[in-house]
């Protein structure tokens, strides 16, 4: 029972910290509830951190996610080794240390979905925070696809966003639509109706 209880609840709180479409009430259930369970289960540890480094369904305690991320990185989760680098890279709870970006960069170059969906967030809006990264949207469509390939939910909105309005790629309505499609498999409610809305501008032979 523990441990279905564990995966229930981690795989509830995992869905709300990667796309916040659930009920927050309900995450905010499962968040208490696998917190009471997760021990030392490092994909727990890393949705734990996750929860308190966002501040979206739990309290922003960045010593206690990095204590979560640490316990995590120690069993080799790629995961916190991420998520303790985007903690360093902005100055969550310590002193900032832009250097973290070549970290991460390495990550999403090896596919690492939630690292190249953050290389790809960083390059669409520009940052002061990373070296050498510049507003460019060829190279965040990139990423952006990547991450989407590796089944990131965000990343498979935004690659549809993309494709609709020719953001770093040509506009094209028939990707658009597929895409969307597949963020509305993945939950994203708005999904369907952006597909209902592009099939106007798709032609059927």
């Amino acid at each position: 029972m523990a441990v279905a209880t564990l995966y229930h609840s981690l795989g509830y709180v995992r869905a709300g910290n990667q796309a916040y479409w659930l009920a927050p009430t309900r995450v905010k259930e499962h968040l208490k509830e696998l917190t009471r369970v997760a021990g030392d289960f490092a994909p727990a540890l890393v949705e734990l951190g996750r929860a308190h480094a966002d501040g979206v369904f739990a309290t922003t305690d960045y010593k206690l996610a990095r204590t979560c991320f640490e316990k995590a990185a120690a069993q080799g989760n790629a995961e916190a080794k991420f998520l303790l680098a985007k903690m360093r890279l902005r100055g969550w709870g310590e002193k900032a240390s832009p250097e973290a970006i070549t970290e991460i960069r390495a990550m999403a170059d090896q596919g690492m979905g939630e690292a190249a969906y953050y290389i790809g967030h960083l390059y669409y809006w520009g940052t002061k925070e990373a070296p050498g990264i510049v507003k460019d949207p060829a190279v965040a469509f990139k990423y952006i696809r990547l991450a989407a390939e590796k089944g990131h939910p965000q990343a498979v909105v935004n690659l549809a966003l993309c494709y609709e309005h020719g953001i770093g790629t040509p506009v094209n309505y028939p990707l658009a639509a597929k895409v969307y499609w597949a963020a509305w498999e993945l939950g994203y409610i708005e999904g369907r109706n952006r597909v209902r809305k592009l099939m106007g501008f798709v032609k059927i032979d």
